[in-house]
């Protein structure tokens, strides 16, 4: 996890409690809570929620509870859906990012979903930049670190696509199911220029059986699968 966080946002109590367990918070991290809860049609789910309230401020977290619900309601008919881009926008003005960046990345992201995608985002983004600078009282600047050395930006699917590669693996056989899809679908697009190959198996199965097979053929192989996958081998 690395170092404790200083700020989260939750969109409830509850996803709280397993990070902290792991012991991803510190007394003074800023949480920045939805609180549509409080107000819930159902009483139990009010009372888990006062309950869940007073232990975070038990713990030491410095608790902001916040109508996002609500403010999202500005800019959209489903918050569920654009609660997300609006909370970016707060972000972006709680770590001053520029705005302009984010617009063009969610042009980059939605463009291909049409104008009106990309507009709505766009609003929701801004809103929620508006709605943080009228109702936070947080604003830091995190400035870059200057001399280091170049870096790769990636995720831990690619992460492990580069191992495979960096490793001389030959050949990687799997069978689609999440993380397995994401690492090969990277692998696909580049092991061959390293002289290696991908080869999608009709079942996790077929999969393990051609990575053994190669290996009997005097290739090196590996199969990339996922949690029941790993419980069908």
């Amino acid at each position: 996890m690395g170092d404790a966080a200083d700020l989260v946002v939750a969109f409830n109590e509850q996803v709280l409690y397993g990070r902290i367990a792991n012991g991803a918070y510190r007394p003074g991290t800023v949480i920045l809570l939805e609180n549509k809860w409080a107000t819930h049609p159902d009483e139990a789910v009010q009372a888990q929620y006062a309950e869940g309230l007073a232990e975070l401020k038990r713990r030491g977290f410095d608790v902001r509870e916040l109508a996002l619900e609500q403010a999202c309601l500005a800019h959209t008919s489903n918050p569920r859906v654009g609660k997300n881009m609006f909370v970016l926008g707060m972000l972006s003005w709680i770590y001053q990012r520029d705005l302009d960046r984010a617009r063009t990345e969610i042009a980059n992201v939605f463009g291909r979903k049409g104008k009106p995608v990309v507009a709505r985002n766009v609003e929701l983004l801004e809103g929620g930049y508006q709605y943080a600078k009228a109702n936070l009282d947080l604003h830091f600047t995190v400035p870059a670190r200057e001399g280091l050395p170049p870096q790769v930006v990636t995720n831990g699917n690619q992460a492990i696509g580069l191992g495979v590669m960096g490793a001389g693996i030959e050949l990687v056989s799997m069978y689609p199911i999440t993380p397995a899809t994401s690492a090969s679908h990277f692998l696909a697009r580049e092991i061959e220029r390293v002289g290696g190959v991908v080869h999608q198996a009709e079942d996790e199965i077929a999969a393990i059986g051609f990575a053994v097979g190669a290996s009997y053929a005097g290739k090196t192989a590996c199969t990339i699968t996922s949690g029941p996958g790993m419980a069908l081998k």
